[in-house]
């Protein structure tokens, strides 16, 4: 809030803090202890902002004029109207506003007057404003109407309904130079009725003789108006000058001028054609065509809208894509311009498959960290394909430093544009175990092995030593004797 009015809340502030500027979402908080309207006071609007949210109240006061706080024009208007209930839903286009300068650079609440031109004139018959007298004291009875809920906002808990349009009889409680204070425990007004009327009888006739400025706290339980009458000039002036028909862009079509009327071109007639270049201006014409405003339109413009993205681009938000449908949760592409479906064939011409009613690009299968990759497939969460070599390819973790890799890998970049915790085989240990072979001593073991090599070790060694006596063996042994013929004794051949 502003200076001194830091324990005030302005009227007009949105449900997710009290404190909150009007703009960052609109107030949407208003009569309390009151009743609906009903039919009656047609000529109390609801102003709203571009995405469609209401946020403060208005009168009319001109055919083509409302009255409202200051706050509540600071950051623009889009849109007006007074359903229900009334025959405008947001259906008056808004061709500028107005704001009493003092309120921003003051910060005083006796300068919250605004003013909101439209387009085109509402038969309704506006309500007259306050004059020099004031024409209202303490203890009178004024009456309130806002288009916001009907309890005070509490933080946490639901927020009450709201857009009906209520009134309730207040009692007068102060008057200064500036404001009419007004309101008590149970019926006030609250965030949501910036800018609406409090009504009171002087000369016999209802007057708007207030503009509702501020709340004293969050439970609406009194608060300030500002008084209409020491602006009745201002205004009479303003709308005299912006309120009179000519061939700028003011909100009344003028035939005869020396270029198009833009307030011709684009007024409703029941066609959106490339004659109004701003269709914005145009009730005929779908939401959101001007160009480079931020929003793909919602229909065909006359001329294609420039802020629309074709389906499969890339977006950040739905506003932004042909479809209105911007696909955030495909975890294996960026974000990209998608569309509702019903069958795939919705989706063969933009390259994607129909997956839970909404077009998505080819999903391609997941492997796990470790495993090799390329571009057919898509490394699991947390972890991306990156080339250890110009020919190896794995997924792997990415990684800063080394302090982010644990045992055994070593976060490098290999053939890569990025660094990753890369897998490396620990060092073979190799240790010496002496082993005599005859007269050789030989010397090889591979840790953890040693037994079986010392066992193959003996093993030839007994080998050798078979050999060797069998070698022995050989060289000792006699040479074969041969023996002399035998002799036979006593022999009767003997001669």
């Amino acid at each position: 809030m502003r200076g001194w009015l830091a324990v005030l809340v302005l009227s007009g502030c949105v449900p997710t803090g009290v404190d909150e500027d009007v703009r960052q979402g609109g107030s949407r908080h208003a009569i309390i202890g009151g009743e609906p309207t009903g039919p009656t006071d047609p000529e109390v609007f609801a102003l709203y902002d571009q995405t469609g949210q209401f946020f403060c109240t208005a009168t009319l006061i001109h055919p083509r004029v409302l009255l409202t706080a200051a706050h509540c024009v600071e950051h623009g208007v889009a849109h007006i109207g007074n359903a229900p209930n009334g025959p405008y839903d947001r259906s008056l286009r808004v061709v500028r506003t107005w704001a009493d300068t003092r309120y921003f650079s003051v910060g005083a609440p006796e300068y919250d007057v605004g003013l909101v031109l439209f387009s085109p004139e509402s038969p309704l018959i506006p309500r007259p404003i306050a004059r020099r007298p004031l024409g209202v004291s303490i203890g009178d009875s004024v009456r309130a109407v806002g288009f916001g809920v009907q309890a005070p906002y509490v933080l946490g808990e639901p927020a009450p309904p709201y857009g009906e349009r209520r009134t309730v009889d207040l009692r007068v409680t102060n008057i200064t130079p500036g404001l009419i204070h007004i309101g008590e425990m149970g019926r006030a007004v609250c965030f949501g009725d910036s800018g609406g009327p409090l009504f009171g009888i002087t000369g016999g006739v209802e007057r708007v003789v207030g503009v509702h400025s501020y709340t004293n706290d969050d439970t609406c339980s009194g608060g300030a108006s500002t008084r209409v009458d020491p602006h009745a000039d201002a205004i009479d002036a303003w709308i005299l000058a912006n309120a009179t028909a000519t061939c700028e862009q003011d909100g009344v079509c003028v035939a005869g001028c020396p270029q198009l009327d833009l307030d011709c071109a684009c007024a409703p007639d029941g066609a959106c054609t490339a004659d109004c270049t701003q269709p914005s201006l145009d009730p005929d014409c779908p939401r959101f065509c001007d160009p480079s405003d931020g929003f793909c339109a919602w229909g065909v413009c006359p001329i294609p809208d420039a802020d629309c993205r074709p389906t499969g681009s890339s977006c950040v938000t739905d506003v932004q894509c042909v479809e209105h449908v911007c696909m955030t949760t495909d975890s294996q592409h960026a974000s990209y311009c998608s569309l509702v479906c019903g069958r795939d064939s919705e989706c063969t011409p933009f390259g994607m498959t129909c997956i839970f009613s909404v077009c998505r690009k080819p999903q391609l299968p997941v492997v796990t960290a470790g495993t090799a990759c390329s571009a057919a497939v898509r490394c699991e969460l947390g972890t991306k394909c990156h080339a250890s070599t110009p020919t190896i390819s794995r997924c792997e973790k990415p990684c800063a430093s080394q302090a982010e890799c644990p045992r055994n890998f070593v976060c490098q970049q290999g053939a890569s544009d990025f660094r990753a915790c890369t897998f490396v085989a620990p060092p073979v240990k190799v240790t010496s175990v002496p082993t005599t072979l005859g007269e050789a001593t030989v010397r090889c073991s591979v840790a953890g092995q040693s037994a079986a090599v010392m066992l193959v070790a003996l093993l030839l060694q007994r080998r050798r030593r078979r050999a060797s006596r069998s070698t022995a063996s050989e060289k000792i042994a006699p040479p074969p004797v041969e023996h002399p013929p035998r002799t036979i004794i006593g022999s009767a051949t003997e001669s």
